[in-house]
């Protein structure tokens, strides 16, 4: 008898995890990948002068836009600097008020969500297939998106906390930008000099803040070019 109530318990898992699998592979069938991206998506490339692999990306996102240090390209934002970088704590300032300009910039448009890339990154895909990792990825299943995505590491699609390690590629919703660049802005302008005001800190931390969920999925990595930071 007990052993058949396993039997049973099994079976039910199984069958449950196949329904499952079924109802959520439905919304998958036949989905238009480059009408998703291009209708729902944003794309800023975070570059000093379009260099580096910035025309591979534009290649994978036609529709990028360089957030540039100076003119480099028909299609661009030139980022106006708040202050002249002497040292690498200067220039970490620079990048983290670059960022928020963009978060800004894309706050202002009609997509759902927006991409921000550093111009370093390699895409592990080709391009239909990094499309259909984003649809798969950020897509609504029950409702709005009111979450953000790291697309630099993998993690199965599950919520996780905030983890502000990197800022190679990240998927922010726009309903959640207004308060999150007030919290950006607020701890640059309010955090003492001495503290840390790197983006990648500052991400995390209005993440936490204000409760914003985060995702994962394995997109890019890093290419191994030196920094736009510096050393």
């Amino acid at each position: 008898m007990h052993r058949l109530s396993r039997l049973l318990l099994v079976t039910s898992i199984l069958l449950n995890g196949f329904l499952i699998f079924k109802f959520i592979n439905h919304h998958y069938i036949n989905l238009d990948d480059v009408q998703y991206v291009e209708t729902r998506l944003d794309v800023y490339v975070q570059t000093q002068n379009c260099g580096r692999n910035f025309n591979k990306i534009q290649k994978v996102f036609p529709q990028a836009i360089a957030m540039a240090d100076e003119p480099c390209t028909e299609k661009e934002h030139v980022f106006k600097s708040y202050i002249e970088p002497i040292d690498k704590n200067q220039k970490l300032l620079k990048y983290s008020y670059k960022y928020l300009e963009t978060l800004k910039i894309c706050q202002s448009g009609n997509k759902m969500l927006c991409m921000i890339v550093e111009d370093d990154i390699l895409f592990l895909h080709k391009n239909e297939t990094t499309w259909n990792n984003i649809v798969l990825n950020t897509m609504s299943l029950f409702s709005n998106d009111e979450t953000f995505w790291d697309c630099s590491k993998r993690n199965l699609w599950l919520p996780t906390a905030s983890n502000g390690a990197k800022t190679l590629c990240r998927i922010f919703s726009n309903d959640l930008l207004p308060a999150f660049t007030d919290c950006l802005a607020k701890y640059l302008e309010s955090l003492p000099d001495t503290e840390d005001k790197g983006i990648n800190v500052l991400l995390d931390r209005c993440q936490d803040d204000l409760k914003i969920t985060q995702k994962r999925f394995l997109l890019v990595n890093h290419s191994g070019q030196k920094s736009l930071l510096g050393s």
